[in-house]
């Protein structure tokens, strides 16, 4: 017992890498940051008195500090006030200043707005909550940030525990492993026809009848999303296949991401792959700037 006990704590606090923190954090503040702006002019109309103010009927069971606060202060001053505060706490987070208190600044910010606003809640909200929390019980160090130069810090490559890093590629895989299991049971997955109906929709850049000409082609896309989306979890997990599982999963959401106007989840979600960016992932790019210099 007492060994598989030490076999535990070895697996959690195994040493990472700092950097990999610093991208998740950064990487995770532009992310919201950019959710922010999209939010803010219509702020008033969606979560203070003025507005249609609909929240989850969930929200009425939450602490009052966690999913309810614009149904505390609806005033529109308050929430422009409250919208503040998230946009200050994602710069810090951005820069790491006070990068603790950003932190929580951001999570804060990010459930209440995501218990707010049902009418428009999205899969990218469900991202900022899970990965917020997680972030907040991290060791985020002081790499790349405003406070290794106020409150001075290890070196670039410090080692700090990589339990949180662990935890956030045990939340991306599960996210891939529900969404097949979803969308296996969705009967317009398993006739192809999503893609084509999807790209004929509101939600397409591209949206044109021409692309009924093409339906053939889209179901072979629809397919191809599916074994994409089950695939990327198995390479992940395996570390000799990481690298391959980061490059075809960026790429996946990269082009959902230009091809229609679920930009603001896509970008949620390849900030999700930088918890698997590893040490093994800095030395072959450090040695090749080292070698040109």
């Amino acid at each position: 017992m007492r060994a598989l006990a030490e076999k535990l704590i070895h697996f959690w606090y195994t040493p990472g890498d700092e950097r990999s923190y610093a991208l998740v954090r950064i990487g995770y503040g532009i992310a919201a940051l950019v959710t922010w702006a999209s939010l803010f002019p219509d702020r008033h109309q969606y979560f203070s008195s003025v507005g249609m103010k609909v929240s989850m009927p969930t929200a009425h069971f939450l602490p009052a500090w966690y999913g309810r606060v614009f149904e505390l202060f609806d005033a529109p001053e308050a929430t422009t006030a409250i919208f503040l505060f998230g946009g200050c706490s994602l710069i810090c987070l951005i820069f790491g200043i006070f990068s603790r208190l950003a932190v929580f600044g951001s999570y804060l910010w990010v459930c209440a707005y995501s218990f707010a606003i049902s009418p428009a809640y999205s899969a990218q909200d469900d991202i900022f909550c899970a990965f917020g929390f997680l972030l907040l019980i991290s060791p985020l160090g002081r790499v790349w940030s405003v406070d290794r130069l106020l409150f001075g810090g290890r070196s670039a490559s410090s080692s700090v525990p990589s339990y949180g890093l662990k935890l956030m590629r045990l939340q991306l895989i599960v996210i891939y492993l529900t969404t097949v299991s979803l969308k296996l049971q969705d009967p317009h997955w398993r006739d192809g026809t999503v893609v084509p109906y999807f790209y004929l929709s509101l939600y397409s850049r591209i949206s044109t009848p021409l692309i009924a000409h093409y339906a053939s082609f889209l179901t072979f896309i629809t397919y191809s999303a599916l074994v994409i989306e089950g695939v990327i979890p198995f390479l992940l997990a395996i570390r000799r296949t990481r690298i391959l599982g980061l490059i075809l999963g960026v790429s996946f959401h990269l082009l959902i991401g230009v091809t229609s106007v679920l930009t603001e989840l896509s970008l949620a979600m390849i900030i999700c792959y930088f918890a698997f960016v590893e040490p093994a992932t800095w030395s072959p790019l450090s040695a090749r700037r080292r070698s040109v210099q």
